[in-house]
């Protein structure tokens, strides 16, 4: 292949819309293209999202949707869909969460990692706003001008410190279920797949009570341990144990750690 070398750093733009252009045939996603496709329509910030007759909380960087409403867009069959969908999980690409208890919940996918792929901070050089390259034009803000930006700008920054902290619980919430997949390829533990209303609840109050880094810590010792990472590995020991609030201590202390498999009926 001939041609300058290209770099797999750095960014690049894509805007809204171009994958719906009718300049373009339609056909077929490719895998990446689905993956662009959803970076698209997730959303940019926590709203409302409607589907079919309910309507939904989102925060930045997910949307709802469902088996065969993906089928659709993708112009895939619905298995390949769900095989897909299972991939981009394991890879940390995304999270699949149920956006209700009912029977018939749609799926809510969050984007892994949103928040960085789509910074927002100016680009230094990146050209400014309307009429910015009339440098010769002199400016002239009165006090009360002065003022009403200041305003403006202090909403403008409690607005965007409200998104940073969704955003901040959704990178963090998927860099836990990741952390735990990544070590369930080498331990005999159930990858987990989506994230109940129910356990995101319990996972928020474990955050609350060691942070991330101790959910991490747990994660790493259950892994190390010769009896929780070994092939005899306790039938209780799944991602709920993480969620238990007494297993979780015990697994950050280290009390796990020298133990041999046993028979332990009450579980852990």
């Amino acid at each position: 292949m001939t041609g300058p070398a290209m770099s797999n750093r750095g960014w690049f733009r894509v805007p809204r819309g171009l994958m719906n252009n009718p300049a373009f045939r339609p056909e077929p996603f490719t895998e990446w293209q689905a993956y662009i496709w959803s970076l698209e329509r997730a959303a940019y910030e926590p709203q409302f999202w409607w589907f079919k007759t309910r309507r939904y909380r989102v925060q930045r960087g997910e949307f709802i949707t469902s088996y065969s409403e993906l089928a659709e867009f993708f112009g895939w069959k619905e298995k390949r869909v769900r095989l897909f969908l299972k991939r981009m999980i394991e890879a940390g690409f995304w999270i699949a969460l149920r956006a209700d208890a009912g029977a018939k919940s749609p799926t809510v996918i969050s984007i892994c990692n949103y928040n960085e792929i789509q910074f927002t901070r100016r680009v230094e050089g990146e050209a400014g706003g309307v009429g910015g390259g009339n440098g010769g034009t002199k400016r002239r803000h009165s006090e009360g001008g002065e003022s009403k930006k200041g305003k403006k700008n202090g909403e403008m920054k409690e607005k965007n410190e409200a998104h940073d902290a969704a955003a901040r619980w959704n990178e963090e919430e998927a860099e836990i279920v990741a952390a735990w997949n990544a070590n369930a390829e080498h331990c005999p533990w159930p990858k987990v797949c989506s994230l109940s209303p129910r356990r995101q609840q319990k996972l928020r109050q474990r955050f609350d009570e060691v942070g991330l880094q101790g959910l991490r810590t747990a994660i790493r010792q259950a892994g190390n341990s010769a009896w929780l990472g070994g092939p005899e590995c306790p039938r209780w020991f799944r991602f709920d144990a993480l969620l238990d609030p007494e297993k979780l201590h015990k697994l950050i202390s280290g009390e796990y750690d020298d133990l041999h498999p046993r028979a332990d009926k009450n579980g852990g």
